[in-house]
């Protein structure tokens, strides 16, 4: 027979419905007590199904069968339903949802979703929701940190909100204006694929498809068909056409990201900085509900019953510590993961870094300082790595604007010593007096005590909020203003990492330093950091690249602008780099920040006799009892084997002849030696193996990059010697402090010996005495060289 709601449904007020459902429900919720248990200590409640109910709520939302007054909505009395069971049941809200919703029938066993009428099951639908929209995948987060959760979900209101912020306030249409602009956003989520495999379209291609689709889907007749008004050619798009139109060209399903936040300053932060960027270079944000504001309000009890599974317990994590929320496109993976799981080579390893310093510039130039930049905060996104997590972004000339940050990125002038007990009172009272309870101040202890010594400069109340703050802290060390330079100091630890595979310095899990390393981190020299780079990094216009980027002193780093302007990024991998005939078009490229062009070597570059020792001896006379220069005989690598000198003596004492004097010669028409003359002629390189002329690969970049200090060096040189000032310390930074190799040249084809092909008496000497290696100590050779080699520069 019938249920007797359906005869009295149609008098029943708001309240009389609920009650009579709320008696005749599908499920049972039981709470686990037993007869030990007091009713403070309830169980863990288990929904289970009914079996004696008699299908009230299924009929209730079929309109076939049940109305109500028209005055009664029947998605206000669900909601009330779903209040209610939570409430006396004391269970959350969303299990009650999920289980009238989701796992309901008739009695025929039909869903109740698929008897429902279209607009009481989108709005059941949305019930299971996070704000009505946001489906969150089941699974764990794929982050959490102690101040924010990121989660993935399906946004299911994204295009009706997109379609009502553009559409046409009077017609109510969508033009073509409209149509772009939510075609700009929704792009932001196609399906991404490899960085390097695939070429994003440009803008124009973007504007002529979005276009051709706008004036496709508008002359489509199937929304007259559907009675909606719009499109067959009427010149807009109504919400229906619309809506099949993101669902045949973005997918059914739209993924992102759901970033939820403990500290509302770092919301603020989120939202605010991202303001002043391209989303080309920073992952955007998208319209959602926490963005209707220009005030940026914060919804502070949205994710107050939000729950994810946490990590390997098979628990659930709360959300209702993180009140502050966002939502981001889905990302592909994190340059973590394209490490881990991919394994790039070296051209794609140059291309991506290339790609995260154009982000990092991009950043500086609108005077911002990302503060946290490593693999887990570059995302690749629609075939482009992208910069997330800008919750610590801080403006530059500010304090950084969190208590917590990442160690194991952080240049040395961010470490401090406490070498006093007061210090060290002062640093624990700064930190535990903002924890508010023991417990608190333990945990804030363990996380900012100092380890061996040293701390790191922060505002122990920056995510504090404001009506917390105990500003009157003194804190026993000066902090240090946001500059690019701590960037770029993160930057080089990045591109250490991809070049080597290792970490600067041990870090645990999170990229903290543990306290045994914590002083190797404070105390880092440029000739430390040298002697690591060179033991570990073999590609060498890498290694010039980290020269520049991790500098002891912020001042001396180079900027993220002219780091892009690099050997290492203007080269790309490398393979098509040569070199052309002249050094200075090489030297003005770069000055001119452009990647210099050249195809190969300048042509008969030699050494030979130019003038008398005496002249050049007081030419390059030193005054500074730091440098002195003294002579000896020039021995060739023939000499050496033919006097059975050991192979340290030769490349220990590089000498030259009482008579003859070395000049680097790129003038084709200047005389060279008759073979039969004894002078030898050499080139110096700053490759210790060359086998093969043009040069190709890293040994291109290494001499484009060696030309133009070389230049730079014979001009301080010559400017040192002009005023009478010591040039000693401009020697020692030929080459960036290392070695040069001097070359013999073929007298009589003029050609370059290659290390693989010196022929001497004994091959076992010729091994290790050609080329003669130059060592940056031997300032003698160099100090009369480079005077006579700034002029051979001079002639092309």
């Amino acid at each position: 027979g019938k249920l007797l709601l359906e005869y009295v449904a149609p008098y029943l007020t708001l309240d009389g419905l609920v009650l009579m459902l709320a008696n005749d429900l599908p499920i049972i919720i039981l709470n686990n007590l037993d007869a030990n248990t007091s009713s403070d200590q309830l169980g863990e409640p288990r929904v289970v199904p009914n079996p004696d109910h008699r299908y009230s709520w299924a009929a209730f939302l079929d309109p076939s069968i049940i109305t109500v007054n028209d005055a009664i909505a029947k998605d206000a009395v669900a909601s009330a339903i779903f209040d209610l069971v939570a409430k006396d049941m004391r269970i959350p809200r969303e299990v009650v949802v999920r289980a009238l919703v989701t796992t309901s029938t008739d009695q025929h066993g039909r869903p109740v979703l698929s008897v429902a009428d279209p607009f009481i099951a989108a709005f059941l639908m949305g019930q299971l929701y996070f704000a009505n929209r946001y489906e969150i995948a089941d699974g764990p987060p794929v982050h959490v940190s102690a101040t924010s959760v990121v989660v993935l979900a399906i946004d299911h209101g994204l295009c009706s909100q997109l379609y009502d912020e553009y559409k046409d306030e009077d017609e109510g249409m969508l033009y073509l204006d409209g149509f772009i602009a939510c075609n700009s956003i929704l792009c932001q989520l196609l399906a991404t694929t490899s960085l390097t495999r695939s070429r994003p379209p440009n803008d124009d291609d973007m504007m002529t498809t979005w276009t051709k689709a706008f004036e496709l889907w508008d002359s489509d007749p199937a929304d007259d068909d559907a009675g909606s008004g719009g499109g067959g050619g009427g010149g807009g798009l109504s919400s229906h056409t619309f809506r099949r139109y993101c669902d045949q060209t973005y997918g059914v399903q739209l993924h992102v990201a759901l970033k939820f936040m403990k500290h509302e300053d770092s919301y603020r932060r989120e939202i605010s900085q991202r303001r002043h960027v391209h989303a080309k270079y920073i992952l955007p944000l998208l319209p959602s509900f926490t963005l209707d504001d220009d005030d940026v309000a914060s919804p502070t009890t949205t994710s107050h019953h939000v729950t994810c599974s946490s990590v390997g317990n098979g628990q659930t994590l709360s959300l209702a510590d993180y009140p502050h929320v966002v939502a981001m496109p889905a990302g592909d993976r994190t340059l973590h993961d394209i490490l881990v799981k991919e394994r790039p080579g070296r051209g794609d390893i140059q291309a991506m870094l290339l790609n995260v310093a154009q982000c990092l510039a991009h950043l500086h130039g609108c005077g911002i300082v990302h503060g946290d930049v490593k693999a887990l905060n570059v995302l690749r996104v629609h075939h482009q790595l992208k910069l997330i997590d800008l919750d610590a972004a801080t403006p530059v000339g500010e304090f950084f604007q969190r208590s917590t940050c990442t160690s194991g990125i952080l240049p040395p002038e961010m470490f401090v010593h406490l070498d006093t007990t007061t210090a060290m009172r002062q640093h624990y009272d700064a930190y535990c007096r903002q924890a508010g309870d023991a417990t608190g101040a333990a945990a804030m202890w363990r996380q900012h005590r100092p380890r061996s010594g040293y701390v790191v400069r922060l505002d122990p109340v920056a995510d504090s909020q404001p009506s917390q703050r105990n500003n009157s802290v003194e804190l026993p060390y000066a902090l240090i203003p946001m500059s690019p330079s701590m960037d770029i100091w993160a930057f080089g630890c990045l591109v250490y990492l991809l070049a080597t595979g290792l970490h600067l310095i041990p870090t645990d899990i999170h990229l903290n330093i543990p306290a045994e390393h914590m002083a190797v981190a404070a105390t880092w020299t440029d000739l430390a950091l040298d002697v690591k780079l060179e033991a570990n990094v073999d590609d060498i216009a890498a290694r010039d690249l980290l020269r520049r980027l991790l500098r002891v002193d912020p001042a001396h780093r180079i900027s993220m602008a002219a780091a892009l302007e690099h050997p290492y990024f203007t080269a790309q991998t490398c393979d098509n780099v040569s070199l052309d005939d002249g050094g200075d078009e090489a030297f003005c490229a770069i000055e001119e920040k452009k990647p210099p062009t050249v195809s190969h070597i300048p042509d008969k570059i030699h050494v030979h006799a130019a003038c008398d020792y005496d002249d050049i001896a007081l030419k390059c006379r030193e005054p500074s009892p730091s440098l002195v220069v003294e002579t000896s005989p020039l021995v060739t690598p023939t000499q050496v084997t033919n006097e059975g000198l050991e192979a340290e003596q030769c490349r220990s004492h590089p000498t030259l002849s009482t008579q003859n004097t070395m000049l680097l010669d790129h003038d084709p028409h200047l005389t060279r030696p008759h073979p039969d003359e004894s002078s030898p002629s050499f080139v110096l390189l700053p490759m210790s193996r060359v086998h093969a002329i043009p040069f190709v690969g890293n040994d291109a970049a290494i001499w484009t990059s060696f030309v133009s200090h070389f230049h730079s060096t014979c001009h301080a040189v010559a400017a040192a010697m002009a005023a009478g000032l010591p040039i000693d310390a401009p020697l020692k930074q030929l080459n960036h402090g290392h070695s040069l190799y001097l070359y013999l040249l073929d007298d009589v084809t003029g050609d370059l010996v290659p290390s693989t092909t010196a022929t001497t008496s004994s091959s076992a000497a010729s091994s290790s005495v050609y080329p003669i290696e130059i060592r940056p100590t031997d300032l003698e050779f160099l100090a009369m060289s480079l005077p006579l080699a700034l002029a051979g520069l001079a002639t092309f």
